[in-house]
């Protein structure tokens, strides 16, 4: 089993991340909270450290993304 980086769509990371979470593969989403302002409140959210890139440990020949 290897490592691969996936490049998702804008702001899918999480998406993917979970989606590929529910199939069984072990995935690695590297994120940190922030605070951002919404409305005039202040949210706190998780964003990605690298945005747009997600990996995924899985064995191309048994697994299919």
């Amino acid at each position: 089993m290897n490592w691969f980086c996936l490049h998702t769509k804008p702001r899918a990371e999480w998406l993917v991340h979970r989606t590929l979470r529910l199939r069984g593969m072990e995935t690695f989403y590297p994120h940190y909270p922030a605070t951002v302002m919404h409305a005039r409140r202040k949210i706190g959210v998780l964003k990605p450290l690298l945005s747009r890139y997600l990996f995924v440990r899985a064995d191309w020949d048994r697994d299919s993304l």
